[in-house]
């Protein structure tokens, strides 16, 4: 057994498995970095960085090449296997009625919406779809590690913004 402690999220877990390229953390989805990759950054050498060069000045671990060599598309799936883009439009088109929480495998929040419009004659899918459309929005601006960690990981029944 391995343990890690996640930097972007806090928590502490245990692997059966030691990686040494990474491992995600299986409550926010983030990337932790593994003790040889963590030295080779201290020495300011990043591998994954074209023809081997040299991190320097303030932005050293940043190289916008391998960035954008490695950016994940809005539609494609992250790690947990959702798209913020399909969340995002089942929010813009459907969120009235919940329909993008039960993508995220929020079916508590789902039932909770659906039931609200269903119980109030329609009159309340004004409240709901204006939220769900403002959540939408919000989908396709976060990140997919961002997106994961706050509407797919977390702990809550009902994820807001």
């Amino acid at each position: 057994m391995v343990r890690y402690k996640c930097n972007a999220c806090g928590q502490s877990f245990d692997s059966e498995k030691k990686v040494d390229t990474g491992i995600r953390c299986p409550f926010c989805g983030a990337m932790i970095n593994t003790y040889e990759e963590c030295a080779n950054q201290a020495n300011g050498y990043d591998p994954n960085m074209y023809n081997g060069a040299f991190n320097s000045g303030y932005q050293q671990g940043y190289n916008q090449a391998y960035s954008q060599m490695n950016h994940i598309g809005v539609f494609d799936a992250g790690q947990s296997g959702k798209s913020r883009g399909v969340a995002g439009l089942l929010a813009i088109f459907l969120g009235a009625i919940g329909i993008h929480y039960f993508y995220l495998g929020k079916n508590f929040a789902g039932v909770l919406f659906l039931l609200i419009v269903v119980l109030s004659c329609g009159i309340l899918s004004v409240f709901t779809g204006v939220f769900s459309l403002v959540q939408g929005i919000v989908f396709f601006t976060l990140t997919q590690e961002q997106f994961e960690s706050k509407y797919v990981y977390c702990y809550e029944s009902v994820p807001l913004f």
